[in-house]
């Protein structure tokens, strides 16, 4: 389960919560209140090499699946390629977030896809802001944004998911570059993902492995992510928060028999802005829909509605219903109004 090197002890796990490493991760979550980021996504085609490795492992997994689902090639990776801007802000047990996506090169755009999640419910605008939607938070999502890439996976810190996990196991290993140590944690709520997490000598994480068993019954590696190029920010405090400035993502089908990496897609990230703890309006994130915008809400009974209505549809069904009495009573008072008239004309007449 642990990579190489020489282990100098095992660290029983109940023992781990009262280490430094376990105290400074919980530390530097506590620390970070707000984040904004600005960075670029850049994904790579899948190479020949790779290519060899996915036919090889789906063979010998007896895997149906046809591999070129799993080649990327340069248009397509092109076409992922993006300038992003994130702003979240950090809760006990959740975060807000808004995440705008910019694609570059030859698919940029002038209109952003854009997500934003106000702690209740999730909305969203396609590129080219024509579809829209406002959904609730789906569970289990381990998102691609700085705060799942650091502090946490899905919905749990990382400090939460090593209380409260199952199999818990640590490991100080010394390797050429110095001494790490090596977590590993079943998750509490799904149990079908394991994290292997790897720190170093200042406890700054450097590599993160994220195994599922669901397809093929057994711990398989489904992403591994690399973190480097660590900054030291001076929180407003005083304490100083450590940072990367480069993260690989590497989506991976599993390993061969002798550990080669199947990896079908690796993108990189780099950051180029980060603003921690300055103060950021709820209001930010509430996502506003463009006028011309056409709403999927998910929320209210899968109703498509103009974006100019979203906010008084919260109700959609109670809506229609006085909008009908409201047509009728109208329509009522018009006819009751035409009969009297009609009689007091008749009986003037007949006078």
């Amino acid at each position: 389960m642990f990579g190489g090197g020489v282990a100098l002890g095992q660290q029983k796990p109940e023992g781990f919560l009262n280490t430094n490493l376990y105290r400074s991760i919980k530390h530097q979550e506590q620390l970070v209140r707000t984040l904004e980021c600005e960075y670029k996504a850049t994904t790579y085609p899948t190479s020949e090499d790779m290519i060899a490795r996915i036919k090889q492992h789906l063979t010998l997994q007896k895997d149906s699946r046809p591999y070129m689902s799993f080649v990327i090639g340069k248009d397509a990776a092109e076409k992922e390629n993006k300038l992003i801007h994130c702003t979240a802000k950090f809760y006990s047990d959740f975060y807000k977030f808004r995440v705008e996506y910019f694609p570059v090169g030859s698919f940029a755009l002038p209109t952003p896809e854009c997500f934003a999640f106000d702690g209740q419910v999730t909305r969203g605008l396609e590129k080219g802001h024509k579809l829209g939607d406002i959904r609730f938070p789906l569970e289990g999502l381990n998102r691609q944004d700085p705060a799942c890439l650091l502090y946490r996976y899905a919905e749990l810190n990382y400090s939460v998911l090593f209380e409260k996990g199952r199999l818990l196991q640590t490991k100080i290993v010394k390797q050429a570059k110095g001494t790490v140590w090596e977590v590993a944690v079943q998750h509490p709520k799904y149990n079908w993902i394991r994290i292997l997490s790897v720190y170093d000598s200042e406890f700054r994480l450097v590599k993160r492995d994220i195994l599922d068993k669901r397809l093929y019954k057994k711990w398989t590696l489904n992403q591994r992510n690399y973190y480097s190029d660590y900054e030291a920010f001076h929180e407003g405090s005083g304490e100083t928060l450590w940072f990367p400035r480069k993260v690989t993502i590497a989506n991976c089908l599993g390993t061969l028999p002798q550990g080669e990496l199947v990896e079908w897609v690796r993108s990189e990230i780099l950051f180029k802005k980060i603003v921690i703890n300055k103060e950021i309006p709820d209001y930010t994130f509430v996502l506003e829909f463009p006028s011309d915008t056409t709403v999927i809400d998910l929320v209210a009974h899968q109703k498509i509605i103009a974006a100019s209505r979203a906010a008084e549809n919260w109700w959609p069904s109670r809506l229609a219903s006085w909008t009908k009495i409201l047509w009728i009573s109208s329509f009522a008072l018009a006819v009751t109004a035409g009969i009297l008239f009609f009689l007091i004309q008749h009986r003037r007449r007949a006078r």
